[in-house]
């Protein structure tokens, strides 16, 4: 992509605040004119929008391309059953702004900018601050990238055989 943006990967569905996502990118045009667009992979929108982008579905070649070239992946849901998507982003050294709730709090601890997913505000001047500020969006890199070798699948395989074998 020639431009910069900002990631969300996943469904349309309510509990995953595509809403306050939208609102939060429209403060940051209008408070600080950032440059980047807001890219929704996995929604489809009819209508124009300026700076966001509707991507419906995306297979893993293009998913791999979106968040590799991301400067940040944002996933304020209000539930979240485990989350993947904000692994893979670490996974591909993405820093993340996510929810403090339920299982993303677990998930990620301190290897995320967590807010409150209620709170346009705060969503908002946690994406801002993590795109301006260089030594906090390679920290939060680095600890997702540490995060991430938390999990694995052989780790899964491993923890369930234990549990069904017992």
């Amino acid at each position: 992509m020639e431009y910069k943006y900002i990631l969300y990967l996943g469904s349309g569905h309510q509990r995953k605040n595509i809403d306050g996502i939208i609102e939060a990118f429209e403060m940051l045009k209008e408070k600080y004119k950032i440059p980047h667009k807001l890219i929704l992979a996995g929604l489809k929108q009819e209508g124009k929008w300026e700076d966001i982008i509707f991507m419906g579905y995306v297979d893993e070649n293009k998913k791999r391309e979106l968040l590799k070239n991301a400067d940040l992946f944002v996933s304020p849901s209000f539930y979240e059953g485990f989350g993947m998507p904000v692994l893979e982003a670490q996974k591909m050294g993405v820093p993340v702004v996510a929810s403090d709730r339920g299982a993303l709090l677990e998930i990620l601890g301190n290897s995320a900018l967590l807010v409150d997913p209620k709170k346009t505000e705060e969503i908002a001047e946690a994406i801002y601050k993590v795109l301006n500020d260089e030594y906090l969006s390679k920290e939060l890199v680095r600890k997702g990238y540490e995060n991430v070798q938390r999990f694995s699948w052989s780790k899964c395989a491993e923890e369930t055989l234990k549990i069904i074998s017992n």
